[in-house]
């Protein structure tokens, strides 16, 4: 049975699953890790990644490298989004990690970002009917929705870091969501599902999941309501008090009510009262993908 190993390098954390894919075409868990590394700090101020933060990406995948070693991975795959799409220097970044891990990064586009995350939201998700995936990143947010007859693909430059750092009034955001919303006018009735740290954060604060409990946020069906009331809750705090708060983890505390006014917006101008959040994303999809080709 291959093992697999699939990384995603984000502009807010780098991430890590390890894994094999058992008989009935479900994917095993054998090792997963997340590290907070900003890679994509202050680049709303300039597009280069800096050296402090390209320091602290590289001792994570030097981490990776160990575990994968460790469970005697076969087929990997790295990939890079949106911090290093965006920045002008990624051949250093790139060439830095190739010599120190002995890591190949991929760098993919928006749209192809959104494809392996809808992948495995497929993959990780039973639902009757359509699904428009929803990935709030760091950098950049982007949706797919495929049914008989349309398809949607849409990356957009808004994330948890780039609008904490380059905040956008709530008639900027909704002005940059509204040509998805015009695409998706015509969809029928779908389900909305949603990937990444910031729907997972609100399902594990609203459970107050210490220590974070995977098995209990995949298939969370999160309301608008919660999440309203998350937020403001959230943003009644000083940042001390909100790295206090139960199921919300101290390097996310800055971001996560950049990340909230997302969600909620996204939910508004789509008129969605629910979302389900899913723990297959991305990574999940890269290995479906190295499943495919191996």
């Amino acid at each position: 049975m291959t093992t697999y190993g699939a990384i995603d390098i984000g502009t807010n954390s780098v991430r890590l699953l390890v894994g094999t894919v058992n008989n009935l075409d479900q994917l095993v868990p054998a090792a997963t890790r997340l590290i907070s590394t900003r890679l994509g700090e202050n680049m709303w101020e300039q597009p280069v990644l800096t050296s402090a933060a390209m320091n602290r990406t590289v001792a994570a995948l030097q981490e990776f490298r160990v575990i994968m070693d460790h469970h005697r991975v076969e087929k990997v795959r790295v990939v890079a989004t949106s911090a290093v799409r965006d920045s002008h220097n990624k051949q250093e970044f790139i060439a830095r990690v190739k010599e120190e891990t002995g890591l190949s990064i991929e760098v993919i586009s928006g749209k192809e970002e959104a494809a392996l995350g809808y992948g495995g939201v497929l993959w990780g998700t039973a639902a009757a009917k359509p699904v428009l995936m929803l990935d709030i990143g760091g950098g950049s947010t982007e949706f797919l929705y495929r049914d008989e007859n349309n398809v949607v693909v849409e990356s957009i430059n808004i994330g948890a870091v780039r609008m904490t750092g380059s905040p956008l009034s709530g008639e900027e955001l909704e002005k940059m969501l509204q040509p998805v919303a015009g695409k998706l006018s015509t969809a029928g009735d779908y389900h909305l599902v949603g990937v990444g740290g910031t729907v997972t954060t609100v399902v594990a604060i609203a459970e107050e999941l210490v220590p974070y409990d995977r098995e209990k946020v995949h298939g969370y069906l999160l309301s608008l309501q919660q999440i309203t009331r998350v937020r403001n809750m959230l943003a009644d705090l000083t940042l001390a008090e909100r790295e206090m708060v139960p199921g919300l983890m101290r390097d996310r505390a800055d971001i996560i009510v950049a990340g909230l006014d997302i969600l909620i917006k996204v939910m508004d101008v789509l008129n969605k009262d629910i979302i389900e959040v899913s723990e297959a994303d991305i990574l999940y999809g890269i290995i479906l993908e190295l499943r495919k080709k191996y």
